[in-house]
């Protein structure tokens, strides 16, 4: 969530996700990896505070703040972003 607003980015299903992280920056960027790496998300913000990766492993979960304080919601076809 950023600014109060969610936003659902619609994914092709990869069995592995690439994350960076590069905190001097401000830069988090999500891949798809396959037999490439295909460029999913990158968001960008001047991280003020710790970050912590929460991840749920399966069909359709979503990854952000909703998973980490247990009030799962499960979508399909998008991966949603939202800061910790």
């Amino acid at each position: 969530m950023h600014d109060n607003q969610k936003k659902d980015i619609p994914v092709t299903y990869s069995p592995r996700l690439g994350i960076y992280l590069d905190l001097s920056t401000g830069t988090l960027a999500f891949y798809s990896v396959a037999e490439s790496m295909t460029h999913l998300h990158t968001f960008r913000a001047n991280f003020t505070q710790p970050l912590y990766a929460v991840f749920g492993v399966g069909s359709g979960v979503g990854v952000g703040l909703d998973f980490a304080l247990g009030q799962f919601s499960s979508s399909s076809d998008s991966i949603k972003i939202c800061p910790m």
